[in-house]
């Protein structure tokens, strides 16, 4: 006999222990002795931190090479430095190795992206722990011996107050201690259940929802179980916004994930959240955050129950696929005798590969995939596969890609090409049902 359990937590917030803070060396306290040695880009290469805050304001910025918004903070970081020298000294503190922050940053600069010209503190393993943190970037404020800010940002006026001996008038950071969801080993359901989990013989199909856990943090995200046949049969979210779910759902994981292809005029306070980030969204996550699980058979179209699940527990929000004329980039073949033969014959090797992330036995919708996560996600234009070929394909992207051209550079030997112009694509529309 099958079962098909579906579990409604409207809305709950599952009620885990209380969350430990991270807390080492806290703002107000005295900064321990501490030395620094082999410092990067420094004159000399060494700073004692007590001392060198009684001279000028330190500014500690944990960061990592994978860190998008690390990397973007850095270049308010450098014209600071550099317009107030004799009062301010930043430094950049990772865990990461010298060698292998240089093998990034060769590549950045091939791609003539920004490299930071500051001090930089490689294989740190003692400020990390004196600055116990979840998230980066996170900047540790040090003025005459003591930690004065543990921030998210850093602004000129905050540094012109610090300088002067007031309070900077920035958000202090709290951090806490959080479990750890391996969603590739175990599902949400046996993570809340642990010890006492139902019996996978009941709970073979299901799906439920909670409310934002506490324990898990605001690093959620989500993950697909794929069936040996390549089927989606699990979908995990863990505090996550809501949006995305009814992207996933009413893309089928494949579209709808950049911003140009969906709309929402819902005035729902679960739809805000685009314009946050930090601290802001996570105040928001913990009011509006969702966590989701669906489990179904192979060969049935978990999507489609997705799509039912959210229709039920949300009949106030109206999702529809509405056809829409307007400009887009539009993915065509200009040469049919490429230097680059793309289409693959039947037992090909097959495979979208973009500067190093690839996807094997890949098809079209790999590309357009690719596009719309890794070059695209801002784009204000939807992207459309006009190709017609639905077989699989051999493509690889390297090298700067920032903008049409760009891309346009490296899919011209396959015959291929973005243009903007007008076509109809299918927009994702999220309203407040009719009362």
């Amino acid at each position: 006999m099958k079962y098909l359990i579906t579990i409604y937590f409207l809305l709950m917030v599952w009620v885990g222990k209380g969350q430990e803070i991270l807390v080492n060396v806290d703002v107000g306290d005295a900064i321990p002795p501490t030395a620094l040695m082999g410092i990067q880009n420094h004159p000399t290469g060494k700073l004692d931190l007590v001392k060198a805050s009684q001279e000028k304001l330190i500014i500690l910025d944990f960061w990592a090479t994978w860190c998008g918004a690390c990397l973007a903070g850095m270049p308010k970081l450098d014209t600071l430095m550099r317009e107030f020298n004799k009062e301010l000294e930043v430094i950049l503190v990772t865990k990461e190795v010298q060698g292998y922050v240089d093998q990034v940053f060769r590549k950045r600069r091939e791609l003539e992206a920004y490299i930071p010209q500051l001090p930089i503190y490689y294989g740190d393993t003692v400020l990390n722990r004196l600055f116990l943190h979840n998230t980066i970037p996170t900047y540790v404020w040090l003025k005459n011996g003591k930690v004065i800010g543990i921030t998210e940002e850093v602004t000129k006026k905050a540094v012109e107050l610090a300088i002067e001996g007031r309070e900077i008038g920035l958000r202090m950071k709290v951090e806490k201690s959080y479990e750890k969801l391996d969603k590739t080993k175990e599902t949400l359901l046996q993570f809340l259940y642990k010890h006492s989990a139902p019996s996978s013989e009941v709970f073979r199909t299901y799906s439920f929802w909670t409310g934002y856990i506490d324990r898990l943090g605001p690093t959620g995200g989500f993950w697909h179980q794929l069936s040996i046949e390549g089927e989606v049969v699990r979908f995990t979210g863990t505090n996550f916004a809501m949006e995305n779910l009814y992207r996933t759902a009413f893309g089928r994981a494949s579209t709808y994930i950049n911003d140009a292809a969906v709309e929402i005029t819902s005035k729902s306070p679960f739809f805000v959240s685009r314009d946050l980030s930090g601290m802001e969204y996570e105040d928001w996550l913990v009011k509006y955050g969702l966590n989701y699980e669906v489990v179904v058979e192979p060969g049935k179209d978990i999507f489609e129950k997705m799509q039912s699940d959210v229709i039920q527990a949300f009949p106030e929000i109206h999702a529809r696929i509405v056809p829409t004329l307007d400009t887009c980039l539009v993915l065509e073949i200009f040469n049919n005798n490429p230097d680059k033969k793309w289409k693959v014959e039947d037992g090909g090797f097959a495979q979208v590969d973009v500067n190093g992330s690839q996807t094997l036995e890949a098809e079209m919708i790999s590309l357009m995939i690719k596009f719309e996560h890794m070059i695209f996600y801002r784009s204000k234009y939807p992207i459309v596969d006009n190709t017609g070929y639905l077989g699989k394909v051999n493509l690889v992207l390297n090298g700067r890609l920032q903008s049409v051209s760009d891309v346009n550079r490296e899919l011209e030997p396959y015959g291929l090409r973005l243009t903007k112009k007008t076509a109809t694509y299918q927009k994702l529309l999220l309203e407040d049902s009719p009362m």
